[in-house]
């Protein structure tokens, strides 16, 4: 999961910014059948966002942030390879004189250390244009060790910093999940009020985001008239002085570069969600509520049963979800199709360099013996 720091360029409406962190400050502490959809960046666009030879090269800020972060990291890049990617997608280590010097800044992702719960990474690998910097020269993504914090789990949590990196969006926030005003895409799923025998439901909870009462507090000294647009709006919530989580729930929007790839579409709402996606913010991610740290040895919190956070997101009856913790089969597919991959060659049987080849021969010498 990700955490948005103050800091950053947004991507809005009203404008195309590029180096973009994915991420949702409210977690800082004081696509089931390929037929189906994820979200990644658009290479068909001018700027290209994929790392080159599919390589993520990478430099530690810190000797202390590498002692930190390296197993636990290692870890979650090795759920992507379970799950998948391929190991042509390499992750790889910067020379020391590589990071010591910055030469070449834009050209490698710096990886910092945070112990105050703060996840976020920039989406793929942009070009970074000077009139647009955020002062970081390059990609960066932030890691905390806390397990208070998104996924509650450090490794399912840096996976999904992965992911990011490799330039996959939120799972939630393809504009087709939504519906008007959210989104003109006639979504039926998240943002709705349904009417039920408990009254009326809604299935995004943006007054239980931690960061909500701040947000009101900073949108009504900027323009009070945009009050109730924070929970609607990308680019009213990530307005500079506002910087609300919200951001990080609502739909993208076809300006900021994204691609959904679509199936056949069933009711643009529940059914067609991959709710094993390591990109989907489980239920209580973002909201108000104390999480415990479970014992040295007990297995981490349950998403769904034991997750103290109010929910954000919620299903169309108004229940929780969780998450599998590893990437899904499409969050995989995503990847892939954003980057292609290396297809294995055919080997003919009656090729030598067959494992075939022998059982193959003596079995045409035993068929012409008849």
């Amino acid at each position: 999961m990700t955490v948005r720091m103050a800091n950053i360029v947004l991507v809005t409406v009203a404008f195309m910014v590029h180096h973009v962190l994915a991420g949702n400050r409210a977690w800082e502490p004081p696509h089931r059948n390929l037929k189906k959809r994820f979200v990644t960046d658009d290479p068909t666009q001018a700027e290209d966002t994929r790392w080159a030879d599919k390589t993520i090269k990478y430099c530690w800020e810190s000797s202390e942030a590498e002692s930190k972060l390296k197993n636990d990291l290692s870890a979650a890049r090795d759920l992507w390879y379970s799950a998948g990617l391929g190991e042509e997608f390499q992750m790889v280590k910067e020379d020391f004189i590589t990071c010591s010097l910055k030469r070449n800044r834009q050209k490698w992702l710096m990886i910092r250390y945070n112990p105050d719960g703060l996840l976020a990474t920039t989406v793929g690998h942009p070009k970074i244009d000077a009139r647009q910097d955020d002062g970081e020269g390059g990609p960066v993504m932030h890691l905390s060790d806390s397990v208070q914090v998104g996924l509650l789990d450090r490794v399912p949590n840096y996976a999904h910093e992965i992911g990011h990196a490799w330039g996959l969006w939120h799972e939630h926030q393809n504009e087709l999940y939504w519906e008007p005003p959210f989104s003109t895409k006639e979504g039926t799923l998240w943002g709705q009020q349904i009417e039920g025998a408990g009254g009326t439901l809604n299935t995004f909870h943006c007054e239980n985001l931690k960061d909500y009462q701040d947000a009101l507090v900073k949108i009504r000294a900027i323009n009070p008239l945009q009050e109730e647009l924070i929970c609607v709006r990308r680019n009213i919530a990530g307005q500079k002085g506002v910087r609300f989580s919200a951001l990080d729930y609502l739909p993208l929007s076809p300006v900021e570069h994204f691609r959904v790839q679509e199936g056949h579409m069933r009711s643009r709402g529940e059914a067609d969600v991959d709710w094993d996606s390591i990109m989907l913010y489980p239920s209580g991610a973002g909201g108000l509520g104390d999480v415990p740290i479970p014992a040295e040895g007990e297995p981490p919190l349950d998403l769904v049963t034991q997750d103290p956070r109010l929910p954000i997101l919620t299903k169309s009856d108004g229940s929780r979800f969780g998450s599998t913790r590893r990437p899904s089969t499409l969050d995989v597919k995503g990847i892939h199709e954003l980057y292609g991959i290396k297809r294995p060659k055919a080997v003919l049987h009656q090729d030598k360099t067959s494992k075939f080849f022998d059982p193959f021969k003596k079995m045409i010498k035993s068929q012409r013996c008849r």
